[in-house]
């Protein structure tokens, strides 16, 4: 039976067989697994690598107890979503992106005065820490109350009147603009000064809040009680008014009728301290 032959090829007769078009096959595949296959890869290892999860933590602003915050819990709880959103819309495990997003999300609620940090650390956690503004008034202006910081920024929370808590800054004409930007520095900044300066009077629990209708043109603060009175204040602390008291002066009116009547509007409708006299007007209610 004959045998089978076995055809050997040398390398030189391979490198014959080998046709142009295979060689440009071959080299094309080379090129296309250098590019494609690390990307790939990185691929597959970033998903294989992502955070199971993140958990954020936020450096709230301090109360006069240890431990605890003056910020209501509904708003630690928007805020902290708000991370959470920006650190899930970017899946890669070592991007700044999404800390960045962060950062610019946190920055438009208005609550910081400046960010100091927005820092991813082990185990998951986004760490955010910075300097809070805080709340001072609110800002009556079309049926409803807007919350302001201590410089007149406002700030996002809007309630129903009478139900945040705060003094009332009334006769503002300016609309609201976004929160983190200064509100009519012009009407509201006057009315927060004046509050500032009562803050640490017993009988701040009176006051209900301050009118600048009569700011803009007169340098006129009225300063409204809780009884439903009014006292003509003038101008805010710092101006300096033709005929008016200095702002002392008009404090230690209030000390004074406070004492001795147990309220700062002595028990009538309105109360003037601006000039060298303290004026009361004890009219019934309805009389010109």
């Amino acid at each position: 039976m004959p045998k089978k032959k076995t055809t050997l090829l040398s390398a030189s007769a391979v490198r014959a067989a080998i046709t142009p078009a295979a060689t440009a096959l071959i080299l094309g595949a080379i090129v296309v697994a250098a590019v494609t296959g690390p990307s790939r890869l990185q691929t597959r290892v970033l998903r294989g690598h992502r955070p199971p999860g993140v958990t954020v933590r936020i450096d709230w602003p301090a109360s006069g107890v240890p431990g605890q915050t003056w910020l209501p819990a509904d708003i630690q709880a928007g805020l902290v979503a708000l991370v959470q959103r920006a650190i899930d819309n970017d899946p890669a495990p070592f991007s700044t992106t999404a800390l960045h997003a962060a950062a610019d999300a946190l920055g438009t609620t208005g609550w910081f005065e400046h960010l100091d940090a927005v820092e991813r650390l082990g185990g998951g956690v986004i760490h955010v820490r910075g300097v809070w503004r805080t709340p001072a008034a609110v800002v009556r202006f079309g049926g409803l109350d807007q919350l302001v910081s201590e410089n007149g920024v406002v700030l996002p929370p809007t309630y129903l009147p009478g139900e945040s808590g705060q003094k009332v800054i009334f006769g503002v004409t300016a609309a609201a603009p976004a929160p983190g930007r200064v509100w009519a520095a012009d009407q509201v900044r006057p009315a927060l000064a004046l509050l500032a300066m009562m803050k640490d009077r017993p009988w701040r629990t009176q006051v209900a809040g301050i009118d600048t209708a009569g700011y803009a043109d007169k340098k006129h603060l009225e300063i409204v009680t809780t009884f439903g009175s009014r006292i003509a204040w003038g101008g805010a602390p710092g101006d300096a008014v033709p005929g008016e008291q200095p702002a002392f002066y008009k404090l230690r009116r209030l000390d004074v009728l406070a004492d001795r009547f147990g309220q700062i509007d002595a028990s009538e409708r309105l109360v003037d301290v601006t000039g060298p006299l303290t004026l009361i007007d004890k009219r019934p209610a309805g009389e010109p």
